[in-house]
């Protein structure tokens, strides 16, 4: 190959690579102007005397002119004749080669309109790096301050709600480090609202030392994860006694995602906890207990049994619950079981008796059955709670003594009972034999009988 191919293919070849790299340029060029086209910000680009020199769609929609009457005209069109100055310091700002990034401010449409805007504004720089003119990027966030608007007047009639209420609330506003109090915050707190600061410190030093490092972790979570914060937990007062604090929160952020304020309310929860408290320990009770305790509603339907109900009929909770109650009743006492229900529906009370009752297995067992009605929280009475203790040992131990004290009747001499009268207690299982006839004890130690 002669030297005069290879230099004019290599010429040829760098024809290609400066083609394909133009074409490249010029596909990134439209996908640029594909993005400032199709975006929802307004993007606009200005010289350095501040004259428009490019106005997209959406400066359209936000600003109501057109392209054909925005570029050439001076970007103070969309500036409010009270924030001229304001402009006048971005533009200073913008040629020391600033950048403005997030700028909250005010514009005007072409009707007159303000629209509350967040600007973002960027210089243009040459291939050698002069600044050679200005990009804005403007987001209309008009729904967002009316949105912020109405919150706070929202916090204000909530406020006032809770000055006539027993809740409390606060407004931490981050940036300033201000923590504000309101309704019954300082009374959660155990003080007057003379006595009380409002700040974030006095509140830590009356959290439960326990608690603390829990309740941060989860004002953290819900800062990092943009969550509602809610946290359960306690609180001391100057005279020891310990509180329960119930508060929901959320974090409010920037346009850049810092957080900027954080609002919350709070209720002593004090009672309900105490009431938890006691719905446990019952609860704890009853399932420890050795006798049989289940609730059914009016209608016989089991809705609760515990372990000591399985252990004397030997059903477990998932047979029993749901099913009636007539299961555990002997076919002879069916009616008896209606009627006793039938009393508590019209509001009569069970007094303590004893019956039968059957197992699983179908085994007869004697018990002591005590039945109490179960109210709604208006009084109302909606089933009954029954305790079954197993008194059939009792019953046989009876019956022995019973027959033992028959048989030693029929076997004392008949005419014993005419030098002295006889006292037989029968009481409580128990058989006591009280006689002032010392025949009768010296016949019985005989043993002649």
């Amino acid at each position: 190959m002669t030297p005069q191919i290879v230099v004019h293919k290599k010429v040829k070849n760098t024809k290609k690579e400066l083609r394909a790299q133009r074409l490249l340029k010029a596909e990134a060029r439209f996908r640029l102007a594909a993005i400032v086209e199709s975006s929802d910000d307004a993007i606009i680009s200005k010289g350095l005397d501040a004259v428009i020199t490019s106005w997209n769609a959406a400066a359209q929609r936000i600003f109501g002119y057109t392209e054909e009457e925005a570029v050439g005209q001076p970007i103070t069109i969309l500036v409010p004749p009270a924030l001229c100055d304001e402009e006048n310091k971005i533009l200073a700002r913008l040629k020391r080669g600033e950048r403005i990034e997030h700028y909250e401010t005010i514009r005007v449409t072409k009707t007159g309109r303000k629209v509350n805007v967040s600007l973002t504004i960027s210089p243009m720089r040459d291939a050698t790096g002069k600044i050679v003119g200005y990009s804005k990027i403007a987001r209309d966030i008009t729904d967002r301050k009316r949105a912020e608007l109405e919150l706070a007047e929202t916090n204000e009639r909530l406020r006032l709600a809770f000055e006539a209420g027993s809740a409390g609330g606060w407004d931490w506003d981050i940036k300033t480090g201000k923590n504000q109090w309101f309704g019954n915050s300082h009374a959660q707190l155990g003080l007057s609202r003379e006595e009380t600061s409002g700040s974030r410190e006095e509140f830590w030093d009356h959290v439960h030392e326990d608690d603390r490092e829990h309740l941060r972790s989860e004002m953290t979570a819900a800062r990092e994860k943009h969550r509602q914060f809610n946290a359960e937990f306690r609180v001391v007062w100057r005279d020891g006694t310990i509180h329960c604090l119930r508060a929901r929160g959320r974090y409010y952020y920037s346009a850049n995602g810092e957080p900027e304020r954080m609002l919350g309310i709070s209720s002593d929860i004090t009672e309900r906890k105490r009431a938890e408290e006691a719905l446990f320990r019952y609860a704890a009770i009853v399932e420890s207990s050795d006798e049989a305790i289940s609730s059914v509603t009016l209608d016989g339907i089991t809705v609760t049994w515990n372990e000591g109900a399985q252990r004397m009929l030997g059903y477990t909770e998932k047979e029993a619950v749901g099913k009636h109650a007539s299961i555990i009743v002997p076919p002879e006492l069916q009616e008896q079981q209606k009627k006793l229900l039938e009393r508590l529906r019209a509001g009569g009370r069970i007094q303590q008796f004893e019956t039968v009752r059957v197992s699983k297995t179908g085994k007869r067992i004697d018990v002591s059955l005590s039945i109490s009605p179960v109210k709604d929280s208006t009084g109302k009475i909606v089933g009954c709670a029954g305790i079954a203790r197993d008194i059939t040992n009792r019953k046989r131990a009876e019956e022995a003594k019973a027959d033992e004290w028959n048989k030693c009747r029929r076997a004392y001499p008949a005419g014993a009972t005419e030098h002295r009268r006889t006292t037989l207690s029968v009481k409580d299982g128990s058989i006591g034999i009280f006689c002032d006839n010392l025949q009768f004890w010296a016949y019985k130690l005989s043993g002649t009988h």
